[in-house]
């Protein structure tokens, strides 16, 4: 949520003014559903992806739903640390190139459809809620990490 945004801006003002790098750091991000925009450090990438203030409203409600997952038996699942480094794209530039992506396409044959609140739940099988929370929540984690990388 914000305190995850609030930490991270932190860091990201300690970084400005230290003459040293900052320690590697992990930050276990939650409860997306309490994310709000004023603290949402994202912000950049988000709107590179052509999504709105309204957008980020409904993502945070829907984030939740990831919680609707089934949970799979957890009898030994011990996995160990991986050792090896990834390096992401430039994230602010992979949003640039979706959105011009998403903006040549024809939407003339898309009905667009404003849902009232329940009907929109209703609309969506509890794996698909399960699964579009899930994918909400990794995109604030990769608008965070866009704002990581600047």
């Amino acid at each position: 949520g914000p305190a995850c945004d609030l930490a991270i801006t932190s860091l990201s003002r300690m970084a400005e003014h230290s003459q040293h790098l900052l320690p590697p750091t992990a930050i276990a991000t939650c409860c997306h559903y309490l994310c709000t925009w004023e603290s949402f450090i994202g912000k950049e990438f988000w709107l590179a992806l052509g999504l709105t203030t309204e957008d980020f409203i409904v993502a945070t409600s829907c984030s939740q739903w990831a919680s609707l997952q089934r949970k799979k038996s957890t009898t030994s699942n011990v996995t160990s640390a991986s050792t090896e480094t990834v390096i992401l794209p430039d994230l602010l530039k992979v949003a640039h190139s979706a959105k011009v992506a998403l903006d040549g396409m024809d939407m003339s044959t898309v009905e667009m459809k404003l849902l009232p609140s329940k009907e929109f739940e209703k609309i969506f099988a509890r794996e698909e809620k399960a699964m579009l929370g899930v994918q909400l929540k990794k995109l604030f984690d990769l608008s965070r990490a866009s704002f990581c990388q600047r």
